[in-house]
C-alpha cells in the first residue's frame, strides 16, 4: 500500500465530517442488501454504535477511496468480527492491508474470526477464509 493511503477508523462523533465522502461507497454496498439497508440506515447504525466506520484515505489526492463497517457479534460460543458493508475503488491498492488490519483488530477485540457476506468475487480476495453455505432469499412482497 502506498504511504499516501491510510486506513482510518472514524469515531461516531466524526461521522458527519466524513459522511459525504463515505456515503457513495456504502450506498453501493447497501444496494446489494436486497432492500434491507440504504446508506442512511448504515449511518444511523454507526451513530448508535451498532457498526463502526472505517475509510481508506488517499492523502495525495485528498479523497476517500473506500468505506466499510464492522461490528463485533457475540454468538453463544464465539465472538466474531463481521464486516457487513464494504465499497470502494482501487481495491488492489488497499485491500491486503485492510484485511490484515481487520485480522489484527479482531484479535485485539478478542474475536476468534472474521465473517462477511458478498458477491462470489470476494472469495478470491479473502485468502485464508472459506465459503460456508449460501444465503437463500425468497421475497414475499406482492
Amino acid at each position: 500500500m502506498s504511504a499516501a493511503l491510510k486506513i482510518i477508523y472514524v469515531p461516531r462523533e466524526h461521522l458527519q465530517t466524513v459522511w459525504t465522502a463515505a456515503q457513495p461507497h456504502l450506498q453501493k454496498a447497501a444496494e446489494r442488501s436486497g432492500g434491507r439497508y440504504e446508506a442512511e440506515d448504515i449511518a444511523k447504525d454507526i451513530a448508535e454504535d451498532k457498526q463502526l466506520l472505517w475509510v481508506v484515505w488517499d492523502a495525495e489526492t485528498e479523497e476517500t477511496l473506500a468505506a466499510m463497517t464492522t461490528q463485533i457479534v457475540n454468538y453463544p460460543r464465539k465472538k466474531i468480527l463481521r464486516i457487513p458493508f464494504i465499497g470502494g475503488e482501487r481495491m488492489n491498492e488497499w485491500w491486503p492491508e485492510f484485511y490484515e488490519a481487520m485480522c489484527k483488530y479482531a484479535k485485539d477485540c478478542g474475536a476468534s474470526g472474521i465473517e462477511g457476506a458478498g458477491r462470489k468475487g470476494w472469495a478470491r480476495q479473502c485468502s485464508g477464509m472459506r465459503e460456508e453455505g449460501v444465503i437463500l432469499i425468497k421475497d414475499l412482497a406482492a
